[in-house]
């Protein structure tokens, strides 16, 4: 079952869009989906989450220059319909996926919501550029998806990813850092390893919201290692990794990678698309038809957000 949001990330082809909204919200609905809503507001803080990232538009509007499918629409302050579509399609999912996971009792394990965290970090295109909390509702999502999805994918693969991308693959990660005002003043901290430099450690969500330097500089770092001089606005800073808690190749970073290589490599999941398939879902017309497990957009070219 291939659909048009699974090209929205890059290395892992990850899909993820968050759920209705509190019940005091009185907008028209977007979809029914079983038992729950998924209102028009929440479809229109998915649609400005997603469009806020440069690089994700940047990314999503040149993978599909073949098809003309942009995320802006025609008129200024539209959006695109088929687009549209795509980031709904995506809610309804999650809302099929959690509704599962509630009527059998599962939870995705901490270690699954780890591996989700990294392998987002890894595979979606402005990633750095999300808010926090959208951060973690494609988190939860890609949790949800490999929780309800057993692992398909040779181990050997999965082995091969994993070493590649290893350094995503942590929980924690403790620095020593010293400031400079000047490069070669930095270089002599550099040099001496930082012994006196602050303490300052994180975790997933902690390492994201620092700057593109800094995590460049430090996420491939070995413990004990002095990262080169990091340019600031008022000098440089000097970094050393004091310590990393990794995640290591667990059965919960094989179950995330599973699900995701299967949907880089476009290949079907028969369990989550099962449940789409029966799903009964009702899309508000504005943005659309559901036929064949998938929104299919409205005639028009391009609907407002």
């Amino acid at each position: 079952m291939k659909r048009l949001r699974n090209l929205f990330a890059g290395v892992a082809a990850l899909v993820a869009v968050s759920l209705s909204a509190s019940a005091c919200d009185t907008s028209p609905f977007a979809a029914r989906v079983n038992s729950q809503t998924i209102k028009q507001t929440a479809l229109n803080v998915e649609l400005q989450q997603w469009s806020s990232s440069r690089a994700y538009v940047n990314a999503f509007n040149q993978s599909n220059s073949s098809t003309g499918v942009t995320v802006a629409g025609q008129a200024a302050g539209t959006f695109n319909s088929k687009w549209v579509a795509g980031v709904l399609g995506g809610m309804i999912d999650a809302s099929v996926f959690r509704q599962q996971l509630f009527a059998t009792g599962k939870t995705p394990s901490p270690g699954i919501e780890a591996a989700a965290n990294s392998v987002n970090a890894i595979s979606q295109i402005g990633w750095d550029q999300f808010s926090a909390d959208f951060r973690q509702t494609l988190v939860l999502r890609l949790a949800d998806e490999s929780t309800l999805t057993p692992p398909t994918v040779p181990a050997a693969t999965l082995k091969t990813v994993y070493d590649q991308y290893a350094r995503y693959f942590f929980n924690q990660i403790c620095t020593a850092q010293s400031s400079a005002f000047n490069q070669a003043d930095a270089k002599a901290l550099q040099d001496s390893g930082v012994p006196n430099g602050h303490r300052a450690c994180y975790d997933q969500d902690a390492f994201t919201a620092q700057p593109p330097a800094f995590q460049n500089a430090v996420l491939g770092l070995a413990v004990g290692k002095t990262a080169p001089p990091i340019p600031t606005l008022y000098g440089y800073l000097v970094v050393r990794v004091v310590s990393r808690t990794e995640q290591g190749f667990t059965p919960d970073v094989q179950q995330v990678l599973s699900t995701a290589v299967l949907a880089a490599q476009g290949n079907p999941n028969p369990t989550l698309d099962g449940l789409v398939s029966k799903a009964n879902v009702k899309v508000n017309p504005t943005y659309g038809s559901w036929k064949s497990a998938q929104v299919v957009p409205p005639s028009t070219p391009s609907t407002g957000a």
